[in-house]
This record gives structure tokens, sequence and C-alpha cells, in this order.
């Protein structure tokens, strides 16, 4: 074997242990996300039930309710699967939540369509946050994103004397028209509140302008912040999930945002 092929054999075995060494080093420093996923059905009221899709991560740090948009209706199959809005914002990204670190339980609506700012629907909500309680005793936020904001101020609002609840979320809210966030009473909140808007949001009843109404009725809480982000992709009905209003393109960037606030503002 003459000399230059055995110095190309050298440096092609170099080049083989180099690489070899950094996928070690990639496999080594990679976390795994390690979680479970269950069905849950609860008997809330006679005849009556409230299914969710539960992931629970090792050692949760807190829970979060996600309320959809629209009509709230996922249609939750007995197996887990979700089968309608499957796009929302919160429940297309409700793994990234569960690798943040949270229990992430994903509420469908009541087996009797209640709506969600009777004190029924509410009542529903606690039973879930009462079993979230039970499984795991770690704070229980309430996180809701354009319609389902409406359930999440709803229930924080029917329940502000009650320690149960941690923390509200609300993203993309409902500013204009029925089941705006601001017809409530939200100076009843006790409770840290994050809002999170896109700043080109299109949609009629979600508008950016409004946003310091929301702020401003907020008279109550020990901490509040609005975190307003740009960017994304727009396709697509406005007030959808692949507009900016459903954080399209950029949804990894919220969920690390809200994910660092809530940790932060987090209390047994």
């Amino acid at each position: 074997m003459g000399f230059f092929e055995k110095l190309g054999r050298l440096a092609v075995l170099s080049c083989l242990s180099l690489i070899v060494r950094i996928l070690l080093i990639s496999c080594v420093s990679v976390p795994v996300f390690a979680a479970t996923t269950t069905t849950n059905t609860l008997p809330i009221r006679p005849g009556v039930t409230e299914r969710f899709v539960l992931i629970t991560p090792d050692h949760p740090v807190a829970s979060l309710i996600l309320f959809s948009g629209g009509d709230g209706q996922l249609r939750i199959s007995d197996h887990g699967d979700i089968r309608a809005s499957k796009n929302n914002f919160l429940v297309r990204t409700r793994d990234q939540w569960a690798a943040q670190g949270f229990q992430v339980a994903v509420v469908d609506m009541p087996s009797d369509g209640a709506e969600r700012d009777s004190y029924r629907y509410a009542q529903d909500i606690r039973y879930v946050a009462e079993f979230l309680k039970k499984k795991s005793n770690i704070p229980v936020w309430l996180v809701g994103t354009s319609r389902g904001t409406t359930s999440a101020a709803s229930v924080s609002v029917k329940f502000a004397v009650d320690s149960l609840f941690n923390g509200v979320v609300l993203t993309s809210s409902i500013l204009d028209g029925v089941g705006r966030v601001t017809e409530f009473d939200l100076s009843r909140i006790n409770v840290p509140v994050l809002v999170v808007h896109h700043r080109n949001d299109g949609c009629h009843v979600t508008p950016y302008a409004l946003v310091p109404t929301l702020l401003g009725l907020l008279s109550s809480v020990p901490v509040k912040e609005l975190i307003t982000v740009e960017g994304g992709n727009d396709s697509g009905n406005p007030c959808e999930a692949m507009a900016h209003h459903g954080y399209n393109g950029i949804e990894s960037v919220v969920v690390q945002k809200v994910s660092d606030w809530v940790k932060a503002h987090s209390t047994h």
C-alpha cells in the first residue's frame, strides 16, 4: 500500500471517528420527552359528562386546562382521538405544552352543550380542576384562545374567591361582539393574568386596538402582562387557526413565551 493511499485511509477513518463522536454527543444532550396520554370522562351532572384528553409528563410543574376556540366542540372519541378543531392553536400545540413540563387537559364541551359563560359550565370545569389537583397537587391555570377566552374568563370570574385556580392566560381574546371577555366583571379576578395577542390579528372580534381596554379592567390581579407577537403566516379566514389569529408559523415562539411566564408566576 502506497504512502498516499495510507494517508487517504487514515483521513477517512478520522472523519468517521469524528462523526460518531458528534452523534454520541447529540444523543446524550437531547432530552427525551416522556408523557402519558389518557382519555377521561367525568360524570359532572345527572346524565351529563365532561371529556378531556390528559397529557401528563414526568414531574409536571403546573396543570393547564386548554379551551379551544370556535364552538369548543372537539368530539373526543373514547380512545382520545380529537375529531374536530384539530388545527386550533391550543389543540395542535398540546404536545408542545406538555414538553414544557405542564400537565395538559384539552377539554371538550360538556355532553349537554352548556354555554361557555354559564354557571353550569364553570362548575363543570371546576370538577376537571379538582380532578387534576387530586392527580397532581400543582398549580392549575386556565388557558383560552379566541372563543376559548370566553370560557377562561367566565370560569375565573365565577370562582374568583376559590383558591383552586392559580392563573389565567388569554390568547387572541374576544374583545367585541357576543362572548367578549370585557363583558365579565374582570375586577373580580385576583390571580396572575397573561394576555397574548398578535399585533396583526385580522379577526373582527379580536382587534388588537381593544387590548388596552382588557388590561385596564384587570384591576385586582397581582400581576398582569401583555405579550405582543408579530410575524408568522396569515392564511385563510382571518378568524381561523391558520391566520395570524391562530399564531400560524410562530407556535413554538408563543408556547415558549407563555410557558416561561406561567412558570415564573406559578405558586402552590
